[in-house]
């Protein structure tokens, strides 16, 4: 088997949570993980796609639980095309973000945590079988999407962010 679906939600999220460690070893490793990250993925979504062609649609079940008790992703494809999508865009917003305005690195480490986060959600959206796990994934993207229209300190970002909260 080349990968697993469980890997494009483990491996962003991992990446996130290190972002900050390794900016403290190397503070331009802020700034090019995320590309790494997202290129890997996109290695992986695309060689999924053509297991998924040979071979018929991917379900990972998580915990040995059946479908309708536990924890499942679907990689069919439908959402390996979306998945794809998803994270080309991801990588497509990274390459132009990569020398954002040139801003400070806690700045830079926020930015690419709660990039790296979004696209976690986006992509778990799609890829998750079940409902519940689907709202979860709703709500990290909804998160970050309100951290990241917040972004700059300002008075026209805070008040973006709080109608993109309320509606």
């Amino acid at each position: 088997m080349v990968g697993t679906p469980v890997l494009f939600i483990a491996i962003p999220l991992l990446a996130a949570f290190l972002i900050p460690l390794l900016g403290f070893v190397w503070k331009e490793s802020v700034r090019i993980l995320p590309g790494l990250v997202l290129l890997y993925l996109l290695y992986l979504a695309v060689n999924l796609m053509g297991q998924v062609a040979h071979s018929g649609t991917i379900v990972e079940v998580i915990a040995g639980w059946a479908p309708p008790w536990g924890i499942n992703l679907v990689f069919s494809p439908l959402t390996g095309l979306l998945t794809t999508l998803m994270i080309l865009m991801g990588f497509i917003i990274w390459i132009y973000s990569y020398r954002f305005k040139n801003i400070d690195f806690q700045e830079a480490v926020k930015y690419f945590i709660l990039l790296l986060m979004m696209i976690t959600g986006s992509v778990g959206i799609v890829l998750t079988g079940d409902i519940f796990n689907q709202f979860v994934f709703i709500e990290i993207t909804s998160i970050s999407a309100y951290a990241l229209t917040a972004f700059y300190k300002g008075r026209d970002s805070a008040e973006a962010s709080f109608k993109y909260l309320i509606i």
